[in-house]
């Protein structure tokens, strides 16, 4: 097996319009397509759950408009990033783990390894501006860059 990329959603994947799934940045979804083609692993690291705890007036406004209920006092938010990146053809080798870093190292520390990851908050990753619907100014990963890395 290749590589390990850990990757990010909002603002990675998607323009950041939580917590709602925004659309798609250009290049994002084939370029990680054909990273997974050529062998290499991919982790969704995300912040969304499918139990994310209901603390804002937005996440109850989200749950009223989409029923995404988790347990009781949360909301699901993990289920859309995954059935939005599987209706384009992505899927991912693990969620939110490494199990075979933690297979190999019986370390099943809380970091999830992986030999690259791409994130719009990794230092140094080549970003620019995009509007979302709210009109707040996003700054997403440039998958042009990235891909000249590859």
């Amino acid at each position: 097996m290749g590589k390990t990329y850990g990757i990010d959603f909002d603002n990675t994947i998607c323009v950041d319009e939580w917590p709602y799934i925004g659309p798609e940045i250009d290049g994002a979804i084939s370029t990680l397509k054909g990273i997974r083609e050529r062998g290499d692993r991919l982790i969704l690291i995300t912040q969304r759950t499918t139990e994310y705890p209901i603390y804002c007036p937005e996440l109850r406004e989200y749950l009223k408009e989409t029923g995404r209920a988790g347990k009781p006092g949360t909301v699901d938010l993990l289920t859309p990033v995954i059935e939005f990146c599987k209706e384009r053809g992505l899927e991912f080798d693990a969620i939110g783990e490494n199990p075979w870093w933690e297979l190999e190292t019986q370390d099943p520390g809380r970091k999830i390894y992986a030999d690259y990851y791409i994130d719009d908050h990794n230092l140094g990753i080549k970003t620019r501006p995009v509007k979302n619907r709210f009109g707040e100014v996003c700054m997403v990963v440039d998958w042009d860059w990235i891909a000249t890395l590859l």
